[in-house]
């Protein structure tokens, strides 16, 4: 699977070629179908530049993920090994992390 990174490289790639040939389409499948790119990933991006101008993807929305760093991940095991019977409630209260969304190693 790709990543949005690539998708979006490829997108950009489909609409500046499709700009750079008056915006024919044809010849836009047929010049990324050669390179083995779907004929619905090269509409979906000619589609969405001809609606919005645009090749980017709409951000997506929601809450931003939580980053786990090496730092949190030592700072909860140390914790859970210097006080185990905690509940996960209390050492989340203790460290201000969610930990409820993690699993710690056994």
């Amino acid at each position: 699977m790709s990543t949005l990174n690539e998708k979006q490289f490829r997108a950009t790639t489909i609409v500046n070629f499709y700009r750079e040939n008056n915006e024919d389409l044809s010849r836009t499948l047929k010049h990324f179908k050669n390179q083995n790119y779907s004929e619905s990933t090269i509409r979906r991006a000619v589609k969405r530049y001809t609606q919005t101008g645009s090749s980017k993807f709409k951000t997506i929305s929601g809450r931003k993920a939580d980053v786990m760093t090496h730092e949190k991940i030592k700072r909860m095991t140390k914790a859970f090994e210097k006080d185990p019977e905690t509940s996960m409630r209390e050492m989340a209260a203790k460290l201000s992390a969610d930990l409820l969304r993690y699993n710690i190693g056994n």
